[in-house]
């Protein structure tokens, strides 16, 4: 049986007042989680909270900064100013940014990619493999050179206080020695024995006997360190006295005034023994004159023409 639309209205109306409404649609927002719905909390819907307006859980990418974020800039670009991990780029984040030359992601400082996200090279201050050390300077004259190898004799830079020079070479007789000391003459005298004996500074000396020595002289003798391989070696001396006056000899008694203008006497005879050289200065010093200090100045001469100085100081006296 149909009835007319006004009696179902009318039922309407009464089922209505029954308390028989019905419920209105599910929407975003109201508070409930409805199917298609990530999340829900009604009000608290935030786009930079847990739970979206849309309804939809925070993440990582979706361009807004949430919870836990510091930046979402909505793209999968990774070397921008916000990664693809929702943070700002830094050293360590294992991605290469802008200013850096590499970044391992790691905290090991010493291997090809340093902390500081910078190609691992000499100098920076990390010793890597391959370096025995990396003092982070050039300064060659210390224990790291600049290639960062620990110095050492024969590396050709002359460490401070511990070498005399360094030519990088193995050579004895070209001015540096082998174990970088510089080669040197050092003047002395020898004893009967002809054994060396170096002159030390204001030592007294004592002239030959007269009556057996009328020249009464002594006998300098040179010992060489590295200068020439082989005989014969060139000899040159002055001897000055505390007063200033220069005073050489070439025979028994006889005193000349060194010639030239340098003061220095031609070059003596001297000859080769046991890698020792001597020359013989004939010193018979006035009466009025003895007991005064005279030096000594020994040069020696190289074929080369390098030449080598050595000064000593010595009280002349004669035995009576």
């Amino acid at each position: 049986m149909r009835y007319p639309d006004r009696v179902r209205f009318v039922v309407a109306l009464i089922l209505t007042g029954c308390g028989q409404a019905s419920s209105p649609d599910p929407f975003c927002g109201d508070g409930a989680v409805d199917p298609g719905e990530a999340c829900d909390l009604g009000v608290d819907n935030d786009d930079h909270g847990a739970c979206k307006t849309d309804c939809t859980g925070a993440r990582c990418g979706d361009g807004f900064a949430g919870p836990g974020e510091d930046c979402d800039d909505g793209n999968a670009v990774d070397d921008d100013a916000c990664t693809n991990v929702c943070a700002p780029p830094e050293c360590g984040d294992g991605i290469v940014q802008a200013g850096e030359a590499c970044d391992d992601g790691d905290a090991v400082d010493d291997d090809a990619c340093t902390n500081r996200c910078a190609l691992a090279t000499c100098g920076d201050g990390l010793v890597q493999e391959g370096e025995d050390c990396d003092d982070a300077d050039a300064d060659d004259s210390d224990a790291c050179i600049h290639t960062c190898l620990t110095a050492e004799c024969g590396d050709g830079h002359v460490r401070a206080g511990v070498e005399e020079c360094d030519d990088a070479n193995f050579e004895d007789f070209d001015g540096c020695m082998t174990d970088c000391t510089v080669a040197r003459m050092i003047l002395g005298t020898c004893d009967e024995t002809g054994a060396f004996v170096a002159i030390e500074g204001g030592e007294t000396l004592t002239l030959g006997d007269a009556a057996d020595q009328p020249a009464r002289h002594f006998e300098v003798c040179i010992r060489e360190r590295g200068l020439l391989r082989d005989p014969p070696m060139r000899f040159a001396y002055r001897v000055v006295d505390d007063l200033g006056v220069e005073w050489a000899g070439f025979g028994p008694g006889e005193y000349v005034r060194p010639e030239g203008d340098d003061g220095w006497l031609p070059e003596a005879e001297a000859w080769f023994e046991l890698r020792e050289r001597r020359a013989f200065i004939p010193l018979t010093p006035p009466e009025d004159l003895e007991g005064l200090l005279f030096t000594i100045t020994g040069r020696l001469i190289e074929d080369d023409g390098d030449v080598f100085e050595d000064v000593r100081s010595v009280y002349a006296f004669a035995p009576f």
